[in-house]
């Protein structure tokens, strides 16, 4: 794979000119004699502020950042192309005049090498295959790269750029570009010792209104990023969860900032609210950039942008399905400056009530003199995902409730990143009509002809397909598979896997049996995100209507779709996370629309809980009880869980959960008097004001004279004796 990317990104032909946008500070009249041959790659630090514009000296690249980290792995550290190329007649650079090439150096003792081989240069000549391995540790690691090169005439050009590597952390909503939602450096949590995971902090939203988090926070710069139905951002202390800065955006809804936020490895953060985007810098809150994406008031952006190679992708659908909006939208906007590159929109403008398939311009188009209607749906609701170069982009559109299943709707459709050109589509239901017989209720109709017996009868509402959640991109090779696959679960009840490269289906699970008409999804199955780990697919599951519900959750092997486990949950809308072998997915509580059982007699529904699941086989390691129902998802990163919570209420905010030392319940790094007291009453059976779970280390219920004795040795010893 490494090759492929660097033949795409420096196979540059001899006496070509190239565009090459990786300065290496030389002067503009010399800097043509070698530049670093980078197609992608952009100087990115200090972040760019288009209102106080500074000079940037830096490429900084998350690990396993899709375009610029070329092993394209989270792996703990970053393969950049070091590739330069000599004699270009750079465009760019129209003040240097080209000039043979004698003599050429580098401080990367394979790079001279390499130069050493294309000498002497008398027309563009370019290395190929040249890279440099930054090895990160908890920290930003960096390298500078230096070369030079001399004319004939004795004229030298003296280039460096600073390379650095970012540790990953978790920084959007999907993690990585491939939407996996699973953290592969996570080494300190594991399936021994969740037992032990108690709450580091709790941060409690304050105010009045909506003060739901149904995101999955951004982790990274020290910094615990989070929005809120409050329409605020917020920057948290990751150590102690207390405030860096807030940011706040007056988005209409009033459901305020729904989607994650987005951090790039640059030390930007991006917001996704109601029709607008915005920039912010991470370290302070400040604003960047704003950009108005659709002047639709009843179109918004429900999920989290997706950046790669200096671009942004985010989706545009309905504000809501009563009633639905036109124009489902894809948009790619520059990652500098805000401004839209392109956008695909994925409904026609009209289509015919008496045959759906039919576009039109006037009534007399339609057949059967049936009115010609402004089309609907089709919306991109989630984070898109991207191939390992960041020049391909996946997404995933919806139905609609209030509006037939027409266009693009319940499609899997791929983009070239750069164009918006379409790669190839899925549409993996067909279209819906407005009608169904009477007498056949699962055939579809377009007008009395298509039903011998009984005639058309118009819907009340529609099937509401397709994907709320993003696409995975899930590479050749991984848990051996024979080709890279993108897999996304549909609220229609299954899950779907097909061929990246062409769109083609590879293997469908039918979870539970998709509807006929009239029936619809409701809530949809797949409500929440899937996660990727180590060969399988873990889900949270809803229920599609009237279909009587799964076990709701489920692990499904990627080599063919089949289940490999269940295990009996409540319905939940939560997305799924997976580190080292731990499943974490929350429950709805007693949200009534989530779950409509808890009004039933019998029925007892908590506020909100919190689990731990065994990724083998599906079993409950540990639960915890949360304020409030959980929605979105959590991330993973050195040994802390962090997760929102608030659905729908006034009670809404972010916890972490670490693993501290035996006994040590305030995790500040050795076990008191007063926590051992508290441990022992625990074991005890006796009242205490506060409890302090991390004393359960194996996650039973209770507290055992061994785990006493584990924290006992703790205070004596210290938490690493």
């Amino acid at each position: 794979m490494i090759r492929t990317i660097l033949i795409a990104c420096v196979t540059l032909s001899a006496a070509t000119a190239w565009s090459l946008p990786l300065p290496g500070g030389g002067s503009p009249e010399t800097d043509c004699h070698v530049e670093f041959a980078s197609t992608r790659m952009k100087l990115n630090y200090p972040p760019f502020n288009p209102r106080a514009p500074e000079a940037r000296t830096e490429v900084r690249c998350f690990d396993g950042d899709a375009g610029c980290d070329l092993d394209g792995e989270v792996n703990g550290q970053c393969t950049f192309d070091v590739d330069v190329c000599l004699r270009n007649a750079d465009p760019d650079l129209p003040e240097c005049v080209p000039q043979d090439i004698s003599a050429a150096s580098s401080s990367l003792e394979s790079l001279g090498t390499a130069l050493a081989g294309i000498l002497p240069a008398t027309e563009t000549a370019c290395t190929d295959g040249q890279t440099e391995i930054v090895n990160l540790g908890r920290e930003v690691a960096s390298v500078t790269v230096a070369v030079s090169a001399t004319t004939s005439g004795d004229v030298t050009d003296a280039d460096q750029v600073i390379f650095t590597c970012v540790p990953h952390g978790w920084p959007t909503h999907g993690f990585s570009y491939a939407n996996h939602r699973s953290n592969p450096m996570e080494e300190s949590i594991d399936v021994s010792n969740v037992g032990a995971l108690g709450i580091k902090w709790r941060f409690d939203l304050a105010g009045a209104g909506l003060k739901s988090v149904t995101s999955t926070p951004a982790v990274g710069n020290g910094m615990v990023y989070f929005t809120s139905w409050n329409r605020r951002i917020y920057a948290l202390d990751q150590a102690t969860g207390d405030v860096v800065w807030e940011y706040a955006n007056e988005a209409a809804n009033f459901l305020g900032l729904e989607g994650s936020p987005t951090l790039t490895a640059d030390g930007r953060v991006l917001i996704t609210a109601d029709q607008t985007l915005e920039c912010l810098d991470a370290r302070d809150g400040t604003l960047l950039w704003s950009t108005l994406l659709t002047d639709n008031a009843q179109m918004e952006m429900w999920g989290a942008a997706r950046v790669a190679n200096n671009r942004v992708f985010v989706g545009l659908a309905s504000k809501t399905d009563s009633p639905c909006a036109f124009d489902g939208q894809l948009v790619a906007a520059d990652l500098d400056t805000g401004e839209v590159l392109w956008r695909f929109i994925t409904t026609p403008e009209k289509i015919c009530r008496t045959d759906t398939s039919v576009i039109c311009n006037e009534s007399s188009d339609c057949p059967g003199g049936g009115e010609c209607l402004v089309a609907e749906g089709a919306g991109i609701t989630a984070q898109p995902s991207v191939d390992p170069t960041g020049e391909i982009v996946f997404a995933n559109t919806v139905g609609c409730l209030t509006f037939p299943s027409i266009g693009d709707s319940d499609s899997i459709l791929s983009f070239v990143a750069a164009t918006g050109e379409l790669r190839w589509k899925n549409r993996v239901r067909p279209p819906e009509q407005f009608g169904f017989c009477r007498e056949e209720n699962n055939t579809e109709c377009r007008d009395d002809d298509d039903c011998p017996a009984g005639g058309c009868r118009s819907k009340g509402v529609f099937h509401d397909f397709g994907f709320l959640n993003g696409p995975l991109y899930i590479a050749e090779g991984e848990a051996g598979i024979g080709r890279s696959l993108v897999v996304s679960g549909s609220k229609d009840g299954s899950l779907y896997a097909l061929d990246s490269d062409t769109g083609e289906h590879v293997w469908t699970n039918e979870v539970v049996p998709v509807p006929v008409s009239p029936g619809l999804a409701a809530w949809g199955l797949f409500n929440g995100a899937i996660a990727y780990s180590s060969g399988h697919i873990y889900a949270g599951l809803h229920d599609v209507s009237p279909t009587v519900g799964p076990a709701h959750l489920q692990a499904f092997r990627v080599t063919d779709g089949m289940t490999a486990w269940t295990q009996d949950f409540e319905r939940t809308w939560s997305d799924t996370t997976v580190a080292n072998g731990v499943m974490f997915v929350g429950d709805c509580g007693s949200n009534g629309t989530c779950r409509p059982d808890c009004g039933e007699e019998g029925v007892e529904c908590g506020p909100g809980a919190y689990y731990a699941v065994d990724a083998s086989d599906g079993r409950i390691l540990k639960r915890f009880e949360m304020p409030a129902p959980i929605r979105g998802g959590s991330a993973i990163v050195d040994g802390v869980a962090y997760s929102g919570y608030g659905l729908s209420g006034t009670f809404g905010g972010v916890v972490a959960l670490a693993i501290a030392c035996p006994g040590d319940c305030n995790f500040d790094g050795r076990p008191e008097v007063h926590e051992l007291t508290l441990g022992v009453r625990q074991a005890l059976g006796l009242p205490v004001s506060e409890g302090c779970e991390i004393f359960d280390r194996n996650a039973d219920g209770r507290v055992a004279v061994a785990e006493l004795v584990l924290a006992v040795r703790a205070a004596l010893d210290g938490c690493q004796g």
